[in-house]
């Protein structure tokens, strides 16, 4: 979308680019629970990554624990929607998401809502150039 500001983050071109991987890898159910699921877990990181909140706690907290912590939901977040692919059949990828709660089925999309309805951390400016002002 041409109407944004440049860099600003497009979460409807994110979920677009997903599905449509999730159509060309074919029509099993597990192929589309891992894209999307994997959309939805990048929208979630992108929106509240944008956060005033996740910038003052990315100044307090040291990074080596940030990291850690990051790897760690990561990993997670990798191996819970990626389990569908291999798998691809519903029965079987289902009993997984099952076994765990169904936990990122609600994780994400509420800490979507959440994070959108947070204050967003001020954009930083950046130097403009002689060839910007022309």
């Amino acid at each position: 979308d041409r109407s944004l500001p440049r860099g600003s983050f497009q979460g409807k071109v994110v979920l677009l680019t997903y599905l449509t991987s999730a159509i060309w890898h074919g029509p099993d159910s597990g192929y589309v629970v891992f894209f999307v699921g994997a959309a939805l877990c990048d929208i979630f990181g992108r929106t509240i990554g944008g956060t005033a909140l996740a910038n003052k706690l990315m100044q307090v907290i040291p990074y080596p624990i940030i990291f850690a912590i990051l790897l760690c939901w990561h990993q997670f977040t990798i191996s819970y929607t990626g389990i569908c692919f291999p798998l691809l059949d519903f029965d079987k990828w289902n009993a997984v998401h099952r076994n765990f709660g169904y936990c990122l089925h609600y994780i994400i999309p509420v800490g979507i809502v959440i994070a959108s309805l947070l204050p967003k951390a001020p954009r930083k400016k950046t130097a403009t150039t002689a060839t910007d002002s022309k």
